[in-house]
């Protein structure tokens, strides 16, 4: 009912737009017609005076009677054509126009591409709803109004900061667990939680700040994984590629088989290993360079060449990029390692590190290819030939 009110009061104003300046227009053209008609009349007294005065004769006053006579007539009649035929038939077809056909059309506009069917759904109803019957933005509003006016209500800011990291606003996540913590105190999930919107809000650079979160989170709960791969992460974006490939190793090491994170992992332990220059996981070190911790064992001196690895600018490029940006990268290196393979063939450890790349980046069927094409290569060593079996096996390639 509202709707129709404010629609009628919008239709008359618009009228009002439209009538008013032709109501004046009349007005003017009636009000110029009225002072000719005096100024004559004035000018027939005067002549009158002039003749009872003796300044004028009989028949030039006859001759002046006429003349302003003929005048008066003149715009009489000009002043009906005005009024009559200029503003009264345009006027009243203008009027018609306003009053009638600007509703109509508006109202057809309406009824074309709007819903007048639909209630009304004021805001204070909307943000009343039911949880269940109310969109995410909504309740969003709902929470940050109550907040407002209780910003002491550290249960809703913790609450609210999850949320708004899935909104993607990482800013206000930040603050949301500022106050829950401010408020609520310290706890490793919160500390975890300002981290991630930390590193978010940096483009996926763990900062000093992110990082002091997330060991606040891990000192009070060592086995939390999001702070831990957060931190794992940090270490290869400050170039510590052999501290983060341990790192990786051991958690890796120690995750169930369907631990939802573990693709994650294997995808960030990878990059670690290739920006680093470091051998492929489940292999041994190159002779002459030590085994990062976490893995034991080096290479018998006739398999000892080193797999190439990446140049020194490419370590440094790969240890601050963003995820996106390093897998990129990680790509066009295994794009290169597999061209120069299927070129001029290469050691055990650079197959086992193309198949191992491949079947971490998801790509399962050219890994096997791959496979079948190092099986192919090292055929005459049994050892190697070996290796390469163990190694699709664990990766769950079928040969």
């Amino acid at each position: 009912m509202m709707l129709w009110i404010i629609l009628a009061a919008m239709t008359a104003i618009a009228a009002l737009a439209v009538l008013g300046p032709m109501a004046r227009a009349r007005q003017t053209s009636l009000s110029a017609a009225d002072r000719d008609l005096a100024v004559y009349k004035d000018q027939l007294a005067e002549i009158d005076r002039d003749l009872e005065r003796g300044v004028i004769g009989l028949r030039e006053a006859e001759a002046g009677r006429t003349e302003i006579s003929r005048r008066i007539l003149k715009a009489a009649r000009g002043g009906e054509a005005t009024a009559g035929a200029g503003s009264g038939r345009r006027g009243r077809i203008g009027a018609i126009v306003a009053a009638v056909g600007l509703p109509a059309v508006a109202l057809g506009v309406y009824l074309s591409t709007g819903a007048p069917d639909l209630p009304d759904q004021p805001l204070s109803e909307r943000l009343a709803a039911r949880p269940e019957q109310a969109d995410i933005d909504n309740l969003v509003a709902r929470v940050e109004s109550h907040l407002m006016q209780n910003p002491e209500d550290g249960r809703g800011w913790e609450v609210l900061a999850p949320v708004y990291l899935r909104l993607n606003r990482p800013a206000d996540a930040a603050q949301a667990f500022r106050n829950a913590i401010r408020t609520l105190g310290t706890s490793p999930r919160r500390q975890s939680g300002l981290g991630e919107a930390l590193t978010v809000v940096a483009g996926g650079i763990v900062t000093a700040e992110a990082r002091a979160a997330f060991e606040a989170a891990l000192a009070a709960e060592p086995g939390l994984v999001a702070a831990r791969m957060y931190l794992n992460l940090a270490l290869t974006q400050e170039g510590r590629h052999a501290e983060a490939v341990a790192a990786w190793r051991t958690m890796i090491a120690g995750a169930a088989p369907d631990a939802p994170w573990l693709p994650t992992a294997q995808r960030e332990l990878a990059a670690a290993e290739i920006a680093g220059g470091l051998p492929p996981s489940g292999q041994p070190a190159p002779a002459g360079q030590p085994a990062p911790a976490g893995q034991a064992g080096t290479a018998p001196p006739d398999k000892a060449a080193a797999a190439p690895g990446p140049s020194a600018d490419d370590v440094a490029a790969a240890a601050g990029m963003a995820p996106e940006d390093r897998t990129r990268m990680i790509e066009g290196m295994v794009a290169r390692l597999s061209e120069r393979l299927d070129q001029g063939g290469g050691s055990v450890d650079e197959w086992s590190r193309l198949i191992r790349s491949l079947a971490v980046l998801g790509r399962k069927d050219e890994a096997r290819a791959a496979a079948l094409k190092a099986r192919e290569a090292v055929k005459s060593s049994a050892d190697d030939l070996a290796r390469i079996d163990d190694l699709s096996k664990g990766l769950g390639l079928a040969l």
